[in-house]
């Protein structure tokens, strides 16, 4: 693989890490007040803060955002752990690791997956054919290609019968059985039996679903309380849920009222007060009344974090803006 076919890989799981728009599956990604951002120069990663300044100095193969305080980092084709001054925490020793969550990472050790705490050790044997982080105190876990649940002493507490099942969030979690989604409590009992087309976890007190072909939002209860006009909606951030109506994106509140009408090619949802909108193949930003703040100029754009927005050009550049459109850092520059 070239350097820049390699760099552009990496840029894309950047942005999905940036993009983690369902708050139900997002993480706590910081633990302290200093926001850390990748950079690379010359094919090295290091990190900048939000003034642009380097505070760990480009060294790395690749980087990733931090997570439980410290970064996923590569060197020499395997993977470890950073902190906040660049020292090492764990020695690159993984060749496929993930960020940590409640002080405990995903990694794949010979062909299955366990989990390991910030001294590298093995705290949970590779015994699943897949995971999920931490969320509330459990993982979903697959064994014998069925997910269930484990607590942090590996000790499976929700039996794996489901075809599928994501992360806790606020109680509940989503889980898809026989084609067919629904949602259950720590204890392993449903609040609703899956009977959902589709689903999304819950956010900001409601899950977007879908009931024979009809987007819809159900609330902690279980019940569908608000039934849109539209043919997509999406979970709720900042009080407004993206929607699509006769193939455009727009926003709804929670009443299922159109606050922002669609007329947008594609949207992301709102962060900081700002969402990124796509017209005519081009990305800017809008506030939460709908006015364009930041010019559509991006080929690729992810929503606010910590006051940055990580971007990609049109010339293949990327970097980071502040929210008055200020180039906080460039590639190649």
């Amino acid at each position: 693989m070239s350097v820049k076919l390699f760099i552009r890989t990496l840029l894309i799981l950047i942005f999905s890490v940036f993009l983690q728009v369902n708050t139900s599956y997002s993480q706590n990604i910081e633990t302290n007040n200093l926001a850390l951002f990748p950079i690379e120069e010359n094919a090295k990663w290091g990190f900048i803060n939000t003034e642009g300044d380097v505070v760990i100095k480009p060294g790395y193969d690749a980087a990733y955002k931090f997570s439980d305080g410290l970064s996923l980092v590569k060197k020499d084709e395997l993977w470890g752990y950073v902190d906040k001054n660049g020292d090492f925490v764990i020695k690159p020793s993984f060749v496929e690791t993930y960020p940590f969550s409640e002080d405990l990472a995903k990694v794949r050790v010979g062909e299955l997956y366990g989990f390991i705490d910030k001294s590298g050790d093995l705290k949970i044997s590779n015994i699943f054919e897949d995971a999920s982080r931490f969320s509330e105190g459990l993982a979903a876990v697959k064994l014998n290609s069925k997910w269930g649940y484990i607590n942090k002493k590996g000790e499976v507490v929700i039996s794996p019968n489901f075809d599928f099942a994501a992360v806790f969030s606020k109680g509940f979690a989503l889980v898809v059985k026989d084609n067919l989604t629904g949602f259950i409590k720590k204890d392993g009992e449903y609040l609703v039996k899956p009977v959902f087309d589709s689903a999304e976890g819950f956010s900001e007190g409601l899950a977007a679903v879908v009931f024979e072909g009809q987007p819809a939002y159900i609330n902690h209860k279980g019940k569908i309380i608000l039934i849109p006009e539209v043919t997509e909606a999406k979970h709720f951030s900042e009080n407004f849920a993206r929607i699509v109506r006769d193939d455009k994106y727009g926003f709804i509140n929670k009443d299922g009222r159109v606050v922002i009408k669609p007329i947008y090619d594609k949207v992301g949802d709102f962060s900081e007060d700002l969402a990124p909108v796509k017209h005519n193949g081009v990305w800017g930003f809008i506030d939460r009344g709908g006015y364009i703040v930041l010019s559509l100029k991006y080929e690729t754009v992810s929503r606010f974090y910590k006051g940055l927005s990580l971007v990609e050009y049109f010339d293949h550049t990327w970097g980071y803006i502040d929210k008055e459109g200020k180039s906080i850092w460039r590639s190649g520059k």
